[in-house]
């Protein structure tokens, strides 16, 4: 079968919570070591002027670092989402063997002449990692429409930064479509006290299971009478960006539920949230332009991130494709990319404050929709709110407009 068929997931749950922790750990990683990949390209990306003094040395240690890079966000990947095949590695290896080619073709043609005045300044080396760039980030020539297919049509990776990007759409198609099946029960079940079209669950990861009472008062928004632990301050956030509103109406009010009951007929819209050391992943639903949210928040601005990964959305996206790597003019470093018909975009090495205020919009964005006509609301009138607020929310903070 080919490389873009769909995945079947495996059948059997975990075992104990353990596994689940694992998943999302590994997500995690993938979605960090996918980072540093752009940050390599980035960096190789700047080497190319000829104000630098590159050896071959240099280039064979970037090169180990890209691929070795790119080979652990497939391994994650399987993972992460119990594949049993070993798809991506012997087209790695041969995505290996050109790159090597073309360094060793470079360095025994020094003296030959190009015709171009710019490039006949350049050193050898400067030529190789120029064209060695190319090669790892070419894509494919996408028409009009590229974002809007289906995902059975896209094109089949034919470069390194595919490559990275298949594997981490692979792992996070997983995370947003299966995570909830594989999960444990939620800690807790919150609704909206002003509607019966939307549910809140709560998941517990890692240590944030040792500290269920003081959970419980975060969830409760009320004062635990001693510093609440770091582990808590990202799901403090977005609660307080979820209840505190910012368009003047009166604050979402939510409340716990007794076991899982939902609205007769099963018409309602889930929210995910699981907790853990540090961080927070919001599970969205199928129909918003947003799939994933990932924070990690911390005093330290090098353990910073917020991530998010989406499908497409006319008015966030037209018709044209996204740039499949791109890197933002912002005070820390963000980067955008898109391939086999998703996005996904992360930012890192802000500070605490910044990544606060993002959550916070985040909850505020979801607050209006939730709450949309109070209790008379429809299901339909509630999910077209959330689609306008999440729609305003990628357009302020995370997806600005394209460069042409």
């Amino acid at each position: 079968m080919g490389i873009w068929r769909r995945w079947t997931a495996s059948q059997r749950r975990p075992s104990s919570p353990i596994e689940i922790d694992r998943k999302v750990i590994r997500f995690r990683r993938l979605v960090e070591k996918h980072g540093e990949v752009l940050d390599l390209f980035g960096d190789l990306k700047d080497k190319q002027s000829g104000e630098y003094i590159l050896d071959r040395q240099y280039i064979e240690a970037r090169l180990d670092l890209v691929y070795e890079a790119v080979r652990r966000i497939l391994y994650d990947m399987h993972v992460v989402s119990d594949a049993d095949s070993a798809e991506g590695y012997d087209q790695l290896d041969r995505l290996r063997s050109v790159s090597e080619k073309i360094l060793r073709d470079a360095s025994r043609a020094p003296d030959q002449q190009s015709g171009s005045p710019e490039e006949d300044e350049l050193d050898w080396e400067t030529l190789a990692l120029q064209a060695l760039f190319q090669d790892l980030t070419r894509v494919p020539v996408y028409g009009p429409g590229a974002l809007c297919r289906t995902e059975t049509e896209p094109a089949p990776p034919e470069s390194l930064t595919e490559w990275a990007g298949w594997g981490h759409v692979k792992a996070a198609q997983w995370i947003a479509e299966h995570l909830p099946r594989v999960s444990p029960p939620p800690f807790t079940n919150l609704r909206v006290e002003e509607t019966e079209c939307v549910r809140v669950q709560v998941f517990v990861l890692g240590g944030v299971r040792e500290t269920g009472d003081t959970l419980r008062q975060c969830l409760a928004r009320e004062p635990s009478g001693h510093t609440a632990p770091s582990s808590l301050l990202p799901l403090r956030t977005i609660l307080e960006g979820l209840c505190n509103r910012t368009d003047g109406n009166r604050p979402t009010r939510l409340c716990t539920e007794k076991g899982t009951k939902q609205k007769a007929g099963g018409d309602v819209t889930q929210l995910q949230i699981y907790t853990g050391d540090d961080f927070l992943l919001l599970r969205l639903p199928p129909f918003l332009p947003l799939r994933l949210f990932w924070c990690s928040l911390s005093l330290q601005p090098n353990e910073n991130l917020i991530y998010l990964y989406g499908a497409p959305f006319p008015s966030l996206f037209g018709q044209g494709p996204l740039a499949p790597f791109s890197s933002e003019k912002e005070p820390f470093p963000s980067y955008r990319c898109g391939i086999a018909g998703r996005w996904m975009y992360w930012a890192s090495h802000f500070s605490w404050a910044q990544g606060e205020e993002r959550v916070r919009m985040l909850g505020h964005a979801l607050a209006q929709g939730m709450t949309a006509g109070g209790s008379g609301a429809t299901q339909k009138e509630v999910n077209e709110r959330l689609q306008e607020g999440i729609a305003g929310f990628l357009k302020q903070t995370a997806m600005p407009q394209r460069e042409a």
